[in-house]
This record gives structure tokens, sequence and C-alpha cells, in this order.
């Protein structure tokens, strides 16, 4: 999906501005979209190799606003 593919591209442009030595660690998040947050956490495994992952629910009084099919990605280096 094209804006899965905006959101590593963003990922990826970040980390190089950064250009941290520190550990990366990464989280996708979704609203009733499993399997598509997978594929997600998949890409982002096999491109940016952090130290640690997450997948995870949104809760419900984020889902409340953003709606059924949200996809987020987000990430840290320390």
């Amino acid at each position: 999906c094209r804006a899965t593919e905006r959101m590593l591209e963003i990922m990826a442009e970040r980390l190089q501005a950064e250009n941290g030595d520190g550990v990366l660690r990464a989280a996708v998040v979704h609203a009733d979209r499993e399997d598509e947050a997978l594929e997600l956490l998949e890409q982002v495994l096999s491109r940016f190799q952090p130290a640690e992952s997450y997948l995870t629910d949104l809760t419900p009084a984020v889902g409340t606003h953003v709606g059924p099919g949200t996809l987020g990605l987000g990430w840290c280096v320390e």
C-alpha cells in the first residue's frame, strides 16, 4: 500500500538524518488490521533490524477517534 511505503520512507529518512549509533526500537500499532500490521512489522524488521519490536492494538480511546483500519509506526533510538 502506498501509505505504508510512505511510512517506511519517512522512517528511513529520519533515521538517516539522526545518524545515531543507539539502539533502535520500533512499534507498529493498529485498529482491527492485524494482518496488515504484521506485514508492516515484517518490513520494518527486514529493512531496519531493530533491537526490539512491538505489535499492539490501538487503545479504545484512540481507536474511537481514528477508526478501524488505522496503522501506525513509531520508533526511538536510545
